[in-house]
């Protein structure tokens, strides 16, 4: 089977690499984290995954549609509206209803 070759959308060169070349696909992720920062940097730390994961553990169940599954801790208030990472001000949502509240 012989690999696809693609032209590279900043460069053309032919890659194997799906859409960049290996070098502007570096430089793109690159780019993307200096935008986004870490998730420690954001708020995301060890604290918060200490919380996170009690907040799971003290209900297993999604709070919005029941779901058991595919659990994650989220801010009642977001972070970037001024929320905590205390266990007040956290609720378990399931990956689906967590993705359809965003930053609400």
């Amino acid at each position: 089977c012989m690999p696809i070759l693609t032209g590279c959308l900043d460069c053309g060169a032919l890659t194997t690499n799906g859409s960049r070349c290996p070098e502007h696909q570096r430089q793109r992720v690159a780019a993307r984290a200096q935008r986004r920062g870490t998730a420690a940097a954001n708020g995301y730390d060890r604290q918060w995954r200490k919380v996170s994961t009690k907040t799971i553990a003290d209900q297993p169940w999604c709070s919005l549609c029941g779901a058991t599954e595919d659990l994650s801790a989220d801010h009642i208030i977001p972070k970037s509206k001024g929320g905590s990472s205390d266990g007040h001000n956290m609720q378990v949502l399931c990956r689906r209803c967590n993705s359809a509240k965003r930053d609400r």
